[in-house]
């Protein structure tokens, strides 16, 4: 049995996913196995070709279930707590809005300033109980125990227990306005422009067509002198032809060969990178978005997280990176690590990546050689001023 009792013996469905995440939280490593969820919403999409790997979902796909989870929850924990008076009005008739916002709770995705204003809100319709006091009782007590106290205050109680009991229906609540929330035709337009680099068809590969067979020579014509040869003529015809057929070729292909070769040495031409220190393999095939724990990194005009935002890039993203700055604003890993061991260059790092369109990206979430030093790593290029 996996996390929650989830059958070994099946595969796992989104409602799985959405409870593994509410075991967990959510974390790079347990949206990593979303996959029946990451299916879910492609198909919302209308992508449902694009193939989900079964080891785990790919850089891109984890940073899409990410952002529509926290888009759906913030949404619905908006609307529930702008209707925050009607919590109080019946505990098992709450409408959805309350069920995915105790979702988000469960999920460890929420709006902190919203969750204090709820309970602060709560605490003064109800006085026999102080959020000080609920969060000191040993059954609201470990990670996951506080996640689902702080869900049951979205279902009118205030208590671990009930965010346990009623689990289920808040993430299918969830999943329900997953589905709502990409159907929606604005919603879909924007997740097309910003990931359709990623679900773009790849032509079917085009099948070589059949070897031609040599047809054999039709037998010479019966006449009175062919007849007086045929005697001195092997009876295997078709074979013999067959054989100076294939000779023929080979010869052809030979000639031709050697021809490419003498063309090839009059020139002085040379593979790509051997021999030809000039040679440079596109940026894109060696560069990509990493060490971002699944979020993706967002690009800048300038050098420095001062400068105007660019587009979100997600994880394994493609990079074609045209120079590096070597002194722009220093980054350090142990700003963005959440806590958690860090992959990446450990040292205060001042390197940014230009990218050929403009925009900068912290050398620190690309998998590029981290060179100490003024000069940039072999084949990428210092910018100039």
């Amino acid at each position: 049995m996996s996390v929650d009792g989830q059958a070994a013996d099946r595969e796992p469905t989104a409602v799985d996913n959405l409870r593994g995440l509410a075991a967990v939280g959510v974390t790079p490593t347990s949206l990593h196995g979303c996959q029946a969820l990451a299916k879910v919403i492609l198909d919302e999409l209308g992508v449902s070709a694009i193939v989900v790997p079964e080891h785990g979902l790919t850089g891109w796909q984890a940073t899409l279930v990410r952002e529509v989870l926290t888009q759906v929850i913030g949404e619905q924990q908006e609307t529930a707590f702008n209707r925050r008076a009607d919590i109080r009005k019946s505990r098992q008739s709450l409408d959805d809005c309350f069920k995915v916002a105790a979702a988000g709770e469960l999920l460890g995705i929420s709006d902190e300033d919203r969750f204090i204003q709820l309970r602060t809100h709560l605490e003064m319709q109800n006085a026999t109980w102080r959020w000080s006091e609920l969060i000191e009782k040993d059954d609201n007590q470990g990670e996951r125990n506080h996640r689902r106290l702080r869900a049951s205050l979205w279902l009118a109680a205030a208590s671990a227990k009930t965010g346990e009991r009623r689990e289920d229906e808040c993430v299918l609540a969830l999943l329900s306005a997953v589905k709502v929330y990409v159907a929606r035709p604005e919603v879909r337009e924007t997740l097309s422009s910003r990931y359709a680099r990623h679900w773009e068809a790849q032509p079917a590969p085009v099948q070589p067509p059949p070897p031609e067979v040599p047809t054999p020579m039709p037998p010479p014509a019966a006449s009175p002198s062919n007849l007086a040869r045929s005697s001195g003529w092997p009876k295997n015809r078709v074979v013999i032809t067959a054989l100076i057929l294939a000779l023929a070729v080979g010869l052809s292909a030979f000639a031709g060969k050697l021809l490419a070769d003498s063309a090839s040495s009059d020139t002085g031409s040379e593979t790509p990178g051997e021999g030809d220190d000039s040679a440079v393999v596109p940026a894109s095939t060696q560069y990509e978005v990493a060490y971002t724990y699944g979020v993706g990194a967002i690009t800048n005009a300038g050098p420095s997280r001062d400068a105007v935002p660019g587009e979100a890039l997600p994880e394994g993203e493609d990079l074609n990176i045209v120079c590096q700055e070597r002194n722009g604003e220093v980054m350090t890993a142990e700003e963005f690590a959440d806590g958690e061991v860090s992959p990446r260059y450990d040292e205060d790092w001042p390197v940014w990546n230009k990218l050929d369109n403009g925009y900068w990206i912290p050398d620190i979430f690309v998998n590029t050689p981290k060179v100490p030093g003024d000069d940039p790593p072999e084949r990428i290029a210092l910018c100039e001023d």
